[in-house]
C-alpha cells in the first residue's frame, strides 16, 4: 500500500474512533443527568435542566468517575429528603447491580479508554510518523483494537440505557396512577410539621400500650405548629386534626369511655409502622416503605 494511502487509512480510523469516543461520552452523560434526581413535583423541570447543564460540561474522565461511583456493588443512593414536606417530593434513582467481579472489569476497561482517549486527542502527533510504514501499520492495529473497544462498551452502556428508560416509564405511570397520586398525598401528608409533632408526642408521652389522649395532643401541636393547624385546611385540604390524621392511613383513632362516664378520643400508631427515636427534637415514621414493590 503506497505511502499516502496508509496516511489517509489511518486518518480515517483516527476520525472514526473520535466519534466513538463522542457517542459514549454522550451516552454517558445522558445517564449521569437522568439516572438520579430528587426534589419537589413541580421543581423537578427545573432540577432536570439544571442537571444537565452541569454534566454537559463534564470531562470525560469526570463522566466515567460517576458512572462508576453509582455502579459500585456497595452504591446507595441516598436522597436529602426534607424533613418537612411542603408538597408531594420525588426521588428517582436507577443504577447498575454488578458483582465485584464485572465491576472491576468495567472500571478497568473505562478507566484505560479514559487514558487512550487523552493519547488519541492530544499526544497523538509527537508519536506518529507518517512517513513510515511500520509506524502507519502499528498505529492502524492500535486503532483497530481501540474501536472494537469503543463499540463493547458503548453497546455495555447502551443496555444499562435501555434498562434506566424502562425504569423511568414504570415510574411515571405509576405517578399519574390512582395508586401513584394516593402514594403522593399520604407522602405529602406524613410528613407535615402536625404528623411530625403528633409523633412527638406519641413517643414522649404515649401509654404502655401505645394509646394517647387526642386532646392534649392536639393542644400539643397546637403550640408547636400553630400556623400548619390554623392553615390546615388550605396546606392539607382537611377541617380537622382527625380528618386529616385518618387520611394519613397512620393512625388508630377511637373513643375511650372515662371512669366519669364520659368520651375521651385517643390516638396510637397503626401496626406496621414505628416511631424513629428523635433526632433534633422530632419524631418520624419508620418504615419498609410507602410505594408497593
Amino acid at each position: 500500500m503506497a505511502e499516502n494511502e496508509l496516511y489517509e487509512a489511518v486518518l480515517k480510523k483516527i476520525g472514526r474512533n473520535v466519534l466513538l469516543f463522542q457517542q459514549l461520552e454522550l451516552l454517558l452523560k445522558f445517564i449521569i443527568a437522568n439516572g438520579q434526581y430528587s426534589g419537589y413535583i413541580n421543581e423537578i423541570a427545573d432540577i432536570k435542566k439544571e442537571r444537565n447543564e452541569k454534566v454537559h460540561k463534564q470531562t470525560m474522565g469526570q463522566l466515567v468517575s460517576q458512572y462508576l461511583e453509582s455502579s459500585a456493588p456497595e452504591y446507595k443512593h441516598a436522597p436529602k429528603e426534607p424533613e418537612i414536606l411542603k408538597e408531594a417530593y420525588f426521588s428517582f434513582s436507577v443504577s447498575v447491580s454488578i458483582d465485584s467481579e464485572t465491576y472491576e472489569q468495567m472500571k478497568h476497561t473505562l478507566t484505560e479508554l479514559v487514558n487512550e482517549r487523552n493519547e488519541l486527542i492530544h499526544h497523538l502527533i509527537p508519536q506518529f510518523d507518517r512517513s513510515s510504514e511500520s509506524s502507519c501499520r502499528k498505529l492502524t492495529e492500535q486503532l483497530e483494537q481501540l474501536t472494537e473497544k469503543l463499540r463493547k462498551e458503548i453497546s455495555t452502556v447502551n443496555s444499562h440505557i435501555k434498562m434506566m428508560q424502562t425504569s423511568s416509564k414504570k415510574a411515571l405511570e405509576f405517578m399519574s396512577s390512582e395508586e401513584g397520586q394516593k402514594q403522593f398525598n399520604l407522602s405529602f401528608l406524613r410528613g407535615s410539621q402536625i404528623v411530625t409533632n403528633l409523633l412527638q408526642y406519641l413517643y414522649h408521652y404515649g401509654q404502655e400500650d401505645g394509646w394517647a389522649p387526642l386532646a392534649t395532643a392536639a393542644h400539643f401541636v397546637h403550640q408547636q405548629a400553630a400556623d400548619d393547624m390554623k392553615h390546615m385546611r388550605k396546606r392539607h385540604g382537611h377541617k380537622t386534626l382527625k380528618s386529616l390524621m385518618l387520611a394519613t392511613e397512620l393512625f388508630d383513632i377511637e373513643n375511650e369511655t372515662t371512669e366519669k362516664g364520659g368520651i375521651r378520643v385517643r390516638y396510637r400508631l397503626k401496626s406496621g409502622f414505628t416511631i424513629a427515636p428523635p433526632e433534633d427534637n422530632e419524631s418520624h415514621i419508620r418504615t419498609s416503605t410507602f410505594l408497593p414493590n
